[in-house]
């Protein structure tokens, strides 16, 4: 399990990386999570996908991350 800091259009946010057992028997599910605080609201998104994909699905999940786009 891993986190950071990171800014998204000006804003703070959390983006955690851990991997959870899969009850669908494919082995570990790996999954992204951004958590942040906009205007006093809670903003929270995942990604998942099989650990045996990290590869792909990994930089995919980051490129998700990134691309949101704030507005209030």
């Amino acid at each position: 399990m891993g986190s950071e800091f990171v800014k998204i259009n000006e804003y703070d946010f959390v983006l955690m990386n851990f991997s959870l057992p899969s009850r669908e028997g494919i082995g570990e599910i790996s999954n992204q999570m951004f958590i942040g605080s906009l205007s006093g609201q809670l903003l929270l998104g995942s990604f998942s996908y099989p650990q045996v994909d990290k590869n792909l699905w990994e930089p995919i999940g980051k490129e998700i991350v990134n691309s949101l786009r704030i507005n209030f």
